[in-house]
Parts: C-alpha cells; structure tokens; sequence
C-alpha cells in the first residue's frame, strides 16, 4: 500500500472519529440539559 495513500486514509479516519465523538459530547450535553 502507498504510504501517502495510507496517511491520507489515516487521517481521514481520524477526522470522521472527532465528528462522532464531537457529535455524541454534544448529544449528550443536550440529553442532560433536557432531563
């Protein structure tokens, strides 16, 4: 595999992760604000 391939992908992975952990923090802090 091409290692620029493989970093680009990395990265990618990475920054979808932030998104759905920032996602949930933020779902969550409006769970408990609701409650």
């Amino acid at each position: 595999m091409n290692m620029m391939l493989k970093c680009k992908l990395l990265a990618l992975m990475k920054q979808s992760c932030n998104k759905v952990i920032c996602l949930f923090i933020f779902w969550r802090t409006t769970q408990r604000a609701g409650a």
